[in-house]
């Protein structure tokens, strides 16, 4: 009986130990994307994404839509930017590095974009006010 209780002791041992490589693991590929403002603040919504998806992000005044494809060892990321509040601010989808990809002119407008980032799996947008 004593060898049978040893026996159930190692197995949940190494599930346990599984289970905390598998965290560590995945607490590790969250860290390799930088922190982004929380969905809705008035800072922003910045998103990292990999080819393929699709995000439809939002903030006070504004919406958007995007979608990142693989293609050609590049991403083309497409979409449209929405500004929904007239406060006399534009709403804009800039890239990491700057790049403006598209902004709204006034309250109830709509832009739409399509750029791509050649050399990559992944482009970093940013939905903010400008």
């Amino acid at each position: 009986m004593r060898s049978v209780t040893r026996h159930v002791a190692v197995a949940l041992g190494a599930i346990a130990l599984a289970g905390s490589v598998g965290l560590t693991a995945h607490a590790d590929s969250a860290q390799e994307t930088p922190a982004a403002p929380h969905a809705g603040s008035d800072e922003g919504y910045t998103i990292t994404g990999f080819c393929p998806s699709v995000d439809d992000p939002t903030i006070p005044g504004g919406r958007a839509h995007w979608e990142l494809v693989c293609a050609d060892g590049g991403v083309n990321f497409f979409g449209w930017v929405e500004d929904t509040l007239p406060d006399n601010r534009n709403v804009c989808v800039d890239t990491a590095d700057g790049t403006g990809v598209a902004w709204t002119t006034g309250f109830n407008t709509r832009e739409s974009f399509n750029y791509r980032v050649a050399n990559t799996n992944r482009v970093e947008l940013l939905l903010k006010h400008c």
